[in-house]
């Protein structure tokens, strides 16, 4: 393998396309621009077009057909006669040696023209979201191909989601009807203002990194980090605000020596939130994202709408490239202010929150004096939809608790 780097591996991947044993996987995986050799690149395309013609596909067959391409032919003839490596079949790890090696070209390519920029003097918040835009394009390709034959033991496995491996709630009833949030998964939660969806998703934090050993990262928009970590003292107590500052035996040893739960407590842009949650995933590991909340979250567009939209989206590809789930926060639109039992069509902002999430859960008061909270999953992807299960709210203490009720929406709820 080390000696098949640069234009070596470029040509032995040239020979091995014609090898019938190697051509079905070379075809369906390699893309001409990950050559860096131009005339290769243009060749690979040929035997790419005679391959999908249906046509033989052999040394005889292409010299007959590249006769008038002298360059070409004189090209291919040395790839296939005179490569040392040219007997050795092709394997998944070349094609990733390969492909990686396009990548960093192109991730150079990419921020050599956007230095290019920054020194012309564009705004670069702008440059930034634009670079990480490009970067997580390039990054998403480099997923394996995958099969139904490669992949039934690792699909059957994700489907029997366990205690020790998934994030969850830690309600019961909710996680009877989620069965936690999956890898690669974008969660809105979404609530009217004053319904305590920050508090839920701080205990839920609680639940996976206090008490459990979860790393998460917070991007709290509302909230300094030190507001955070006052609920999380209370949460942890079980006190008021009143009791945690005048109680001398606090008890802080769950929350001290803690290193679970990272905060970022500014307004990001898009592309700056991107390109930190990645370094957060990289440096510390996080198992999951916290957005407390996405209309806060900044992007380009030509209306509010369309940003949301931008951000939906970028947050949905950035929990498929980190492969961790991403809990995202949202409002409820205005119209919303004045209905009792709000719907998954009252969003704020755009429709791309519902159709880009995988599970949408909805927080509302259908008594507003009430400690009682109706939690709806709105929808889930492969698991049961329009179920409502009932939490119990202490606003003093800021903790949830589960009751026995459990309904399907259709049902009448009187009975």
């Amino acid at each position: 393998m080390d000696n098949l780097a640069g234009q070596n591996l470029e040509e032995y991947i040239i020979a091995r396309c014609l090898y019938k044993d190697d051509q079905a996987i070379i075809f369906s995986q390699i893309k001409s621009e990950w050559f860096s050799n131009t005339m290769l690149g243009n060749i690979y395309k040929t035997l790419n077009n005679i391959y999908t013609s249906g046509s033989n596909l052999d040394i005889i067959t292409v010299e007959e057909r590249l006769k008038d391409k002298k360059k070409y032919f004189d090209t291919i003839h040395k790839c296939y006669f005179e490569n040392p490596y040219c007997f050795l079949s092709i394997s998944e790890e070349y094609i990733k040696v390969f492909k990686l090696k396009y990548s960093k070209r192109k991730a150079g390519e990419l921020f050599k023209n956007n230095i290019s920029s920054l020194v012309d003097g564009e705004d670069y918040q702008k440059i930034i979201y634009n670079t990480t835009e490009q970067l997580m394009d390039l990054t998403a390709d480099e997923t394996e191909i995958k099969t139904l034959k490669s992949s039934i033991d690792k699909t059957i496995r994700s489907m029997k989601v366990s205690e020790t491996s998934s994030i969850k709630t830690y309600y019961k009833k909710i996680d009877d009807v989620i069965r936690g949030f999956g890898n690669g998964q974008l969660v809105i939660i979404a609530g009217k203002t004053g319904v305590g969806k920050s508090a839920f998703v701080t205990n839920i934090i609680h639940n996976n990194c206090v008490k459990r050993n979860y790393k998460c990262a917070l991007v709290s928009t509302e909230m300094l980090a030190e507001e955070v970590f006052e609920r999380l003292i209370m949460i942890d107590n079980k006190f008021t605000f009143r009791e945690v500052v005048e109680n001398k035996e606090l008890n802080l040893e769950a929350l001290k020596n803690n290193e679970n739960i990272i905060v970022f407590d500014k307004l990001f842009s898009l592309g700056t939130l991107c390109a930190n949650m990645k370094l957060v995933k990289k440096k510390y590991n996080v198992d999951f994202i916290v957005v407390d909340y996405i209309q806060q979250i900044e992007s380009k567009g030509e209306s509010r709408v369309v940003e949301i939209e931008s951000v939906a989206r970028g947050l949905k590809k950035l929990a498929q490239v980190l492969e961790i789930p991403i809990i995202a926060l949202s409002q409820f639109s205005r119209e919303a202010k004045y209905t009792k039992t709000p719907s998954i069509y009252q969003l704020k902002g755009s429709g791309e929150l519902e159709n880009g999430a995988n599970k949408v859960i909805l927080l509302y008061r259908e008594d507003e004096n009430s400690d009682i909270i109706t939690v709806e999953m709105a929808k889930s992807r492969n698991t049961e939809s329009n179920k409502i299960v009932y939490l119990r709210f202490d606003k003093s203490i800021l903790t949830f608790a589960d009751t026995n009720k459990t309904i399907n929406k259709k049902e009448d709820k009187n009975g």
